[in-house]
């Protein structure tokens, strides 16, 4: 099953939020034979499960096998949208468990992280969810300083029912826990599947996640980066990764050149509206490159 998890404890991972995620018509057979396989629970994720423009569809039919997770920063979650979730919610026996994420306690905290403007659009997204009676799961991270500790988790329940959510559901995720759990996952992957098509490439990613920084992450990052582009010299999510880590040596001509690389695959009309010096800036979601950059100008130009 292509951009999917294979069913393993009863349970089934589609990744909606990428531009080859799957449509109605392909997840309709990865949920038949999940069912042949005993599969029991669903889950939805990205990338950003709501930029699939069938997504409503998709969850109704995964919600006429069982319980349906999705997780969603909130950003696209429109009124509308949430009159249509709530008739998913109620016309089926099984549930359907939001999770939106969220980094902060306001903008000042939450924007840093997850980009400019996200706090507002978060904030619409829960409040559109509300007023529907849908209660999602919050979740925050520890990079929101103070969460953990009982004040913190206090702080964040009167704030969600501030804007609407009655009884609040909040979850705390560690992100050293996150991060360790998913790089045991995707060795352990790795072990089992060398030539798995895309395990090598997000294993880079947590690699390169690490806050730490160390410089053998780092090289084990570019090696297994390197390893996916000999196997496919158009994976625009490769070059995307080599540019973070010539971000991380502060090689800033290096970045341009990869992220200009990843452009060029994935965009190529954009890729030719670049000037020649571009400066690249992190920018949490941003629908012009898919949520992780901005093009902003050369300071002093």
């Amino acid at each position: 099953m292509s951009r999917t998890t294979l069913p393993r404890h009863g349970l089934l991972l589609v990744n909606l939020g990428t531009p080859d995620a799957p449509r109605t018509p392909e997840v309709r057979r990865y949920l038949r034979e999940a069912d042949q396989l005993g599969v029991k629970e669903y889950y939805f994720t990205g990338g950003e499960p709501f930029l699939n423009p069938e997504i409503l569809p998709i969850l109704e039919a995964a919600l006429a096998q069982g319980p349906v997770t999705v997780l969603t920063n909130g950003l696209l979650i429109r009124d509308e949208t949430a009159r249509r979730l709530r008739r998913l919610w109620d016309g089926s026996p099984y549930s359907l468990d939001l999770r939106i994420s969220i980094d902060g306690w306001d903008a000042a905290t939450n924007d840093p992280i997850r980009g400019e403007g996200t706090y507002a659009r978060i904030l619409e997204g829960l409040r559109n969810l509300a007023a529907e009676g849908v209660n999602p799961v919050v979740t925050v991270t520890e990079a929101c300083e103070g969460v953990a500790a009982v004040a913190g988790r206090e702080r964040f329940l009167d704030w969600a029912r501030s804007i609407g959510l009655s009884r609040p559901r909040l979850k705390v995720l560690s992100l050293f826990r996150i991060g360790a759990e998913a790089e045991r996952l995707l060795r352990h992957v790795l072990e089992i599947a060398p030539e798995h098509p895309y395990a090598g490439r997000e294993l880079a990613r947590v690699l390169l996640a690490d806050a730490t920084k160390v410089d053998e992450r780092v090289q084990e990052a570019e090696l297994l980066v390197n390893a996916r582009l000999d196997k496919d010299l158009e994976d625009w999510r490769a070059y995307e990764l080599m540019g973070d880590v010539a971000m991380v040596r502060d090689d800033f001509e290096a970045a341009v050149a990869y992220y200009t690389e990843a452009l060029r695959y994935h965009d190529p009309a954009r890729a030719e509206e670049l000037p020649a010096a571009p400066r690249w800036a992190r920018y949490g979601e941003n629908d012009a490159f898919l949520g992780r950059f901005e093009l902003t100008p050369e300071p002093g130009r």
